[in-house]
């Protein structure tokens, strides 16, 4: 007579000669050509998939992305200006904001509010000022500087106070256009 051939029996969930394998979803790493965690993470337990860097859901079956776009795709997510951690989640570089990092920061504002709307912010704390708006942040009208000589005439009353008033006030928009070409370059 023939010994009886041993048979193993394990837990639910696990496989294996020694049962230490798990199962995930019905499969297990010791079947051929099987799929555990949908090929994007490793089994940890009796189905509960450790998924890679770009996916997520039980299985891993979920790739992750950022406004539809794929986290993997580095030029696109986030416009470029940040990583996708999470589904819909853009974790933006310094200086850039938004849902999508398409915005830049003036100011410690995000987009155009950091130009007061009156400008376009081009750069991280640079605006770009619509006429007739003037200054780092365009929070001066240039418009009112062309009424300063008509004030002067009013307010002091006499040619050679408002002279030297205009002539003060044309060396202070010199300064100011020269400090604003600084600040460009």
């Amino acid at each position: 007579m023939s010994p009886l051939p041993m048979v193993s029996l394990c837990t639910l969930g696990y496989t294996g000669n020694d049962c230490g394998v798990p199962i995930c979803f019905g499969n297990s790493t010791l079947l051929p050509n099987a799929v555990t965690c949908s090929n994007h993470g490793v089994c940890k337990d009796y189905n509960q998939c450790e998924c890679s860097k770009h996916y997520t859901g039980s299985n891993c079956e979920i790739e992750i992305t950022c406004n539809k776009i794929s986290s993997q795709n580095t030029t696109s997510v986030c416009n470029g200006k940040g990583v996708c951690l999470e589904m819909d989640t853009c974790i933006c570089m310094e200086g850039y904001g938004g849902l999508n990092c398409q915005d830049l920061r003036c100011f410690e504002q995000y987009g155009n509010a950091g130009c007061n709307h009156q400008g376009i912010c081009s750069n991280i704390d640079t605006c770009t000022c619509s006429p007739p708006y003037i200054g780092i942040n365009c929070r001066i009208n240039g418009l009112f500087l062309l009424f300063i000589p008509i004030l002067c005439i009013i307010c002091f009353g006499t040619l050679f106070l408002c002279f030297c008033f205009s002539i003060v006030f044309i060396m202070i928009k010199k300064i100011l256009t020269l400090v604003k070409k600084i600040i460009e370059n």
